[in-house]
């Protein structure tokens, strides 16, 4: 989480709150959306560590940056917790059509890798690939894409999680 006041604009600070009113408010009103605190967060950065995916949803569509990484090379994405699969799936579509839209491919995102292309195909402990299938030598292998499956994107994401480990303070089940 960033440092307390640590240069947080007042967008940043609805946003760690989870007040979605506010945070309309902030940006109906001309808040800079991708503006980063001392700690090279932005709000959405904010919203993916807090799990505020209501919150992350409308900071996309009014035109938050899902590529801007940190001092310390995360993205947004890179913050959500692990379990937390409905914002996995919101910061994964949007990363995503950043980076198509921005005409990025994940070979080219060197920094999305750190052991460029070398094992891509990163095994779970059940054997499952990182791209949710089992590799098979007769497997026929096309061009044609996929439907959207949620257990892809989750194993995709834990693949990725495992290789950029964020870790993250524990938190109490008292509340």
């Amino acid at each position: 989480m960033p440092h307390l006041f640590a240069g947080l604009t007042p967008l940043h600070t609805a946003v760690l709150d989870g007040n979605f009113a506010a945070v309309r408010l902030l940006i109906r009103h001309g808040a800079d959306i991708n503006k980063q605190d001392e700690d090279t967060w932005t709000a959405l950065h904010a919203a993916c560590s807090e799990g505020h995916v209501d919150i992350a949803r409308y900071l996309l569509k009014r035109g938050a940056d899902p590529l801007i990484r940190t001092d310390e090379g995360e993205r947004p994405l890179d913050l959500v917790d692990a379990s937390d699969f409905a914002m996995i799936k919101v910061m994964l579509e949007a990363t995503n059509k950043a980076k198509k839209d921005k005409g990025i491919d994940d070979d080219d995102d060197d920094d999305d890798d750190e052991n460029d292309g070398e094992n891509d195909q990163c095994c779970a402990d059940d054997g499952e690939n990182a791209d949710g299938g089992y590799e098979d030598e007769d497997e026929d292998e096309s061009d044609e894409e996929e439907d959207y499956d949620e257990e892809t994107d989750k194993s995709r994401f834990l693949a990725y999680r495992s290789r950029h480990s964020v870790p993250k303070e524990p938190q109490d089940d008292d509340g």
